[in-house]
């Protein structure tokens, strides 16, 4: 079943996206005292405050931040971060060991990545792993500089070099890109 849905995404703009055989999906995410970076790759539409409403009530939630230098401080019932952006990941300051559920619409693994000039944070979240390795790595934009993963591996594209291995879904990736542009994971 192929669908157009409009979905309120990045920066309160529209985008048409293309779902296919979308489901509502609950995931759970493990959380550890301290910072923990996360990205759930569930469309949702909601505002970040709404999806971390449950660590609030739990009291350990202290802070969140994206990759652009916004956040959302519960203790001082200030977000300057929009709607959820379901590609990147955030950084989620907790004071105990907790699990946040979050429900949504998986992304469908062609879902373009959109890419800011500079350093960007952001999920994996196709289905199925993938080796970055030299000879694979075509699908990479020409903009992109370096890509690391949470162990400080990286592959720079240019040069095809990747120490990186395999990814999955879930893993955190910093991505820096000399301008504005589009990733989108290849289909397996």
């Amino acid at each position: 079943m192929k669908y157009q849905m409009r979905l309120l995404i990045v920066a309160l703009s529209l985008l048409p996206i293309t779902v296919f055989h979308a489901e509502w999906v609950t995931e759970t995410f493990e959380l550890y005292e301290g910072v923990n970076m996360i990205g759930f790759p569930l469309i949702t539409n909601q505002t970040i405050p709404v999806l971390f409403a449950p660590l609030v009530e739990q009291g350990v939630l202290v802070r969140v931040a994206d990759d652009n230098g916004k956040y959302y401080l519960p203790q001082e019932n200030f977000s300057n971060l929009p709607f959820h952006t379901p590609t990147h990941a955030y950084a989620v300051i907790v004071t105990a060991d907790c699990r946040l559920q979050i429900r949504g619409i998986s992304l469908h693994p062609n879902f373009p990545v959109r890419l800011r000039r500079g350093f960007n944070i952001l999920v994996y979240f196709p289905q199925e792993p993938l080796r970055l390795q030299r000879g694979n790595l075509q699908f990479l934009p020409p903009e992109l500089i370096i890509m690391k993963d949470e162990l400080g591996n990286f592959c720079i594209p240019s040069r095809e070099i990747s120490n990186i291995g395999l990814i999955r879904r879930g893993d955190i990736l910093w991505v820096n890109v000399t301008q504005n542009c589009t990733l989108v994971w290849p289909e397996r």
